[in-house]
């Protein structure tokens, strides 16, 4: 007996938890898809439900927006399922080791099965009614290796929703329900309406705890700029704006960063639109910038590509544009030069003796985002998060 709070896609239970709200299921979620309903019992006991209810497809959209796509999600089951499976034969009292030879497909396609079958998963694997060998292993407590049980669980939890996802169609109701845990004492009713964000504040907390005690491994190790490096010179153009440049720029203090949608006649010979930046005395420096994902070159103003980029720096130094802060026009104070992977000195002495003020370019090639990168701590993100 206890209290639970309960996941479920449609008729499908996906997880149970006793006298806790636990995090991972908040990711599918926000504040605003909050129920609070009266319902009564058929005794005539009058209470509240509380969930949180979405459709399928957008609990789908909210883990992949979050970095739990797909991609995500067959990596860590590559990276967590057990090489071995345990099994113990009752005929001649001896343990046993058979090879587990299941991939992340035949996976997905047991848990689609699962879902269509069956009302949940985590009762089955010791179900003496089931006869599916397959769906055993699966979810059997040996499929994912020991650490994933000590450590990990939370990783296990998000492949589990994200693998069913797949499985349920797109409008099924995804519900969260809190409603026994309120009823039951708790958690004070009063504090529901806020419950999202409260738990919000402790994914931070244990995120902020987790990089205080372990934090140091990344930092002290030696390669940590190699695979930085490696990291930043593999991303395409857009995915080097939207997944470095933007949050980077954000991290630093800029304000209103909105990249360049469509490229035409307004966009100022820049990827992202010109910004602002509220300098310590209190006035307003503008800026734009130019990215590329390929090395920047070029030992005059008509070779390699640095005569692109002079005349898209001059272009945009030239033209003016109207802030929306004060409505009045200006025109940009520095113009940024990024790219993913090297700028040559050649093309940077090139580049500065074309464009008239030159202390208003600034250049960022590889090295220097790296450094960047750690100083505003966006390291974690950017190792670690699957990046569209």
């Amino acid at each position: 007996m206890g209290c639970y709070a309960t996941l479920s896609f449609g008729h499908f239970a996906v997880g149970e938890w006793k006298s806790r709200v636990p995090l991972e299921p908040l990711l599918l979620f926000t504040q605003e898809d909050l129920r609070e309903e009266p319902k009564t019992t058929e005794d005539d006991y009058e209470y509240t439900s509380r969930t949180f209810v979405v459709t399928a497809s957008v609990a789908k959209h909210r883990l992949d927006s979050r970095g739990f796509n797909l991609a995500a999600c067959r990596r860590l089951f590559n990276e967590f399922r057990s090489d071995l499976i345990w099994e113990f034969d009752a005929k001649t009292g001896e343990d046993r080791y058979t090879p587990n030879t299941v991939d992340f497909d035949q996976y997905l396609a047991t848990c689609a099965r699962t879902y269509q079958q069956h009302d949940n998963w985590y009762c089955l694997s010791e179900s003496r009614e089931i006869d599916d060998p397959e769906l055993k292993l699966v979810f059997g407590e040996d499929f994912f290796d020991c650490t994933t049980m000590q450590y990990f669980r939370d990783a296990e939890t998000c492949v589990v929703m994200r693998a069913f996802l797949e499985a349920v169609p797109p409008d099924e109701p995804v519900v969260f329900d809190l409603t026994e845990l309120v009823e039951g004492g708790y958690f004070d009713a009063d504090e529901i309406p806020r419950i999202y964000d409260h738990f919000t504040q402790v994914m931070l907390r244990r995120i902020g705890l987790d990089y205080q005690l372990y934090g140091f491994v990344i930092h002290d190790d030696p390669s940590v700029d190699q695979r930085l490096r490696r990291r930043v010179d593999t991303l395409s153009e857009d995915q080097f704006i939207d997944h470095v440049l933007l949050p980077l720029l954000d991290r630093m203090g800029f304000d209103r960063i909105r990249k360049v949608r469509f490229h035409g006649r307004n966009e100022f010979g820049s990827d992202v639109l010109p910004f602002r930046y509220r300098t310590p005395l209190g006035t307003l420096e503008y800026y734009a910038v130019q990215a590329k994902a390929v090395p920047i070159h070029g030992t005059s103003a008509s070779s390699g590509n640095a005569g692109e980029l002079i005349s898209q720096a001059i272009q945009a130094l030239s033209v003016s544009f109207v802030d929306d802060l004060d409505n009045e026009r200006k025109t940009l104070d520095k113009f940024i030069l990024a790219s993913s992977k090297s700028i040559t000195p050649d093309a940077r002495r090139v580049i500065e003796e074309a464009v008239e003020g030159k202390r208003r370019l600034v250049f960022l090639d590889v090295d220097r985002i790296v450094e960047l990168v750690k100083e505003h701590r966006l390291l974690q993100y950017l190792l670690f998060t699957e990046l569209e």
